[in-house]
């Protein structure tokens, strides 16, 4: 029984081996001749197995909420404002000087200086601006890529950045 087991095993042997190396035998040549050179190339492609996909399904993050960017005032806010009005927009002046029935106030921040005049109203004697100019921090005016009203944005971020450190 045991010979039997061996004749089988190496007839099986041999199927497997004839099955595996069929796929890469070339084609006969014309030749006449059943063997053919190693060197010779191989027409048929292997036959690449198909992939399967799989999908990964992944929860949606929580939504972020975007903080919609700043809108600071345009420099038209400026004329007629009392000194309350300008204390509660851009602090306190960093140079202040008073001349009745005037005031000088200036602002100063990184890019700019800005200068208010106020002046005692005709109906009382309340301050209000009605004088303002933006100059860079050189005294000549401001160039147009900064800007009167970007002036302002860098006077009213420096004032509340002071206050939050305060």
């Amino acid at each position: 029984m045991s010979l039997f087991r061996f004749l089988f095993l190496l007839f099986s042997l041999n199927v497997l081996a004839a099955c595996q190396s069929a796929g890469n035998v070339p084609p006969a040549e014309n030749s006449g001749s059943a063997v053919t050179s190693p060197t010779s190339e191989i027409t048929s492609q292997p036959k690449i197995p198909q992939q399967t996909t799989a999908y990964i399904i992944k929860e949606k993050p929580a939504p972020v909420s975007k903080v919609p960017p700043r809108i600071f005032p345009d420099t038209d806010v400026l004329k007629g404002a009392t000194p309350d009005q300008l204390t509660a927009l851009i602090g306190v002046p960093d140079f202040l000087r008073k001349d009745k029935p005037a005031e000088f106030w200036q602002y100063q921040s990184s890019i700019c200086r800005l200068d208010l005049i106020l002046y005692e109203r005709k109906t009382n004697t309340n301050l209000a601006v009605d004088y303002f100019s933006v100059k860079a921090l050189d005294g000549i005016n401001v160039p147009k890529k900064i800007g009167a009203k970007s002036c302002l944005s860098s006077i009213i971020k420096q004032f509340e950045t002071r206050t939050a450190i305060n």
